[in-house]
């Protein structure tokens, strides 16, 4: 019977020569996600114009539903710009801004008046009191008798301020955060994912594992089973940090007067 050297080599040089598949990302994933990644750092915008409602009153009432508690940014029609902080609102085509004022002074009431009073840390100096009425005032340097409650209190007043008349005003936006998440969160989903493939082509980690005869009890991951694994934890890291980057960047709403 002739040697079978040669025969028992062959295997191993199969194996040798045979190909290693390769692994990568698909095109269509890249520029699918550079084209996100483009969306959400330029920051998404909409433009609300008195042409998308049935009339003026319409147009305005949306307008002072929807910003009269937000920072807005007001543009002139003079191009100069600035920013309030507690909304505003217009009134008799009047832009006016609402402000927070904190007014102190002495105050005293009966106890019947007291609706509820909760001390601040545990000292009797601080407190905050509600009213039966419904007021409600920060209190310092609190003293009580039998009947009767004395103290500084603070209430916080709304002012409004006004700003100009509407013909001169250009624009007004503000940055509304929840809208831009989703974006973010599809756009980390892809960006993260192709990362993560990426990465692991760096690692070398889409080349095929061969064992020695003996060896059966190993089963190693094939290249397709690692690029999924991979694509799944690069893509779970990006929607985190993607969802987050979007809250952070916000969409831009833009009410435009006289363009």
């Amino acid at each position: 019977m002739k040697s079978s050297l040669s025969d028992t080599a062959k295997p191993t040089q199969d194996l040798k020569n045979k190909s290693t598949p390769r692994v990568c990302s698909s095109p269509f994933i890249k520029y699918f996600s550079a084209f996100l990644l483009f969306l959400l750092f330029a920051g998404c915008s909409s433009t609300i114009r008195e042409g998308d409602f049935s009339s003026k009153e319409k147009f305005l009432e949306d307008f002072n539903n929807t910003v009269k508690t937000k920072e807005l940014k007001i543009t002139l029609l003079s191009d100069s710009s600035f920013t309030v902080n507690e909304g505003a609102a217009i009134e008799n085509d009047t832009l006016f801004s609402f402000g927070k004022l904190d007014e102190k002074k002495n105050y005293q009431f009966a106890l019947s008046d007291i609706e509820e009073i909760n001390f601040e840390n545990n000292s009797i100096q601080r407190a905050s009191i509600l009213l039966k009425s419904g007021d409600g005032l920060r209190a310092e340097n609190v003293r009580t008798t039998h009947d009767s409650i004395s103290f500084i209190g603070t209430k916080t007043l709304m002012t409004k301020t006004t700003i100009a008349r509407i013909d001169r005003v250009k624009a007004i936006s503000y940055k509304n955060h929840w809208r831009n998440i989703p974006l973010g969160v599809i756009t980390g989903f892809f960006t993260g994912g192709t990362i993560g493939l990426a990465i692991g082509g760096l690692l070398g980690e889409y080349k095929e594992q061969h064992f020695p005869p003996g060896m059966t009890d190993q089963h190693p991951f094939s290249p397709l089973e690692k690029a999924i694994g991979y694509f799944i934890s690069g893509s779970f890291v990006g929607l985190i940090t993607g969802g987050i980057l979007g809250w952070e960047i916000g969409r831009t709403i833009e009410y435009q007067f006289n363009p």
